[in-house]
């Protein structure tokens, strides 16, 4: 795998074979991916496995860049636990040129399927 970097940040792998003396990408891994060891790591501190990341929409960027998710402090815990600090770091540099949508249920949806189902999550903690 090589690291990939968007602003100076680690955003994911690409994985790579070398055949025949060249380099073929063969995919990129996010690093919540269960093949990253950040993947690995969050599936251990959790149990969530490769479907569940999937179901949860943990496996895109797209997904996890919103306030909602990135300034959860449960969800911050259990990420910066795993070793993917780099997604806040990214958060922070990239957050000024998204495109801000409303709140949706993925940081209800990440905390009740992980047993934080009495946290309550109040809207300060999207700001």
């Amino acid at each position: 795998m090589i690291e990939y970097r968007i602003l100076e940040t680690k955003a994911g792998y690409f994985r790579i074979d070398v055949i025949d003396g060249k380099i073929l990408v063969r995919t990129f891994l996010f690093p919540t991916q269960s093949s990253t060891p950040e993947g690995q790591l969050l599936a251990k501190n959790t149990g969530l496995q490769k479907l569940d990341t999937s179901y949860l929409s943990m496996d895109r960027l797209s997904s996890l860049m919103s306030s909602e998710v990135m300034n959860n402090v449960h969800l911050q815990e259990i990420f910066q636990n795993a070793g993917c600090q780099s997604l806040f770091e990214l958060y922070e540099k990239v957050n000024v040129l998204t495109i801000k949508h409303p709140p949706h249920s993925l940081c209800r949806r990440l905390l009740d399927y992980l047993g934080y189902n009495n946290v309550p999550v109040s809207e300060e903690e999207f700001v």
